[in-house]
């Protein structure tokens, strides 16, 4: 297989999944697609992914009319690690920050934090900066939102209670 090949390849098959997906990452025996059309949560080696995903963890989200899939032959289940990490590569601007670190806060002993950064890597995402910004760095820098409104959000989707045990320096 000639470099590259992978990505023609991963088209043919993304069409196939759907006519009018278009690949966000490439990379050999998996991608990353985004579609107009919901196909469902699994279908065969097809899992939706990113921000669409965050209801399996707690945060129902109102969709944009964008679904993004992942596609790999390897892959069973999504961890909650690779749902965010697909969230932020799909899109690295406020909403998705805000809500990638209100699922994170909320589920902060269960996040394998090598993980993140393993997945960072892989996909070019910011991973270590938004961990930073968990700890109060760069707080006050776009595309990141206030705490104050990390605060507000993580209070409707996981109770008021549910705050008061997280702290800034938990990261």
């Amino acid at each position: 297989m000639r470099i590259g090949s992978h990505k023609l390849q991963n088209s043919i098959k993304a069409r196939e999944f759907s006519g009018d997906s278009a690949l966000i990452w490439s990379g050999v025996g998996e991608f990353i697609l985004a579609t107009e059309k919901y196909l469902g949560k699994d279908i065969g080696d097809f899992h939706l992914t990113g921000v669409e995903r965050f209801g399996d963890f707690g945060m129902e989200l109102v969709g944009t009319g964008r679904y993004h899939y992942y596609y790999s032959e390897k892959a069973k289940n999504l961890s909650l690690e690779e749902v965010v990490v697909h969230a932020l590569l799909v899109e690295f601007g406020p909403r998705t920050i805000l809500y990638s670190t209100v699922l994170l806060l909320a589920h902060r002993d269960k996040i394998g934090r090598k993980k993140l950064f393993e997945l960072g890597m892989k996909y070019d995402v910011d991973v270590e900066g938004l961990l930073e910004y968990l700890k109060g760095k760069g707080v006050k820098r776009y595309p990141y939102p206030s705490m104050e409104e990390v605060r507000e959000t993580f209070k409707m989707y996981f109770g008021e209670g549910n705050f008061g045990a997280v702290t800034q320096t938990e990261f």
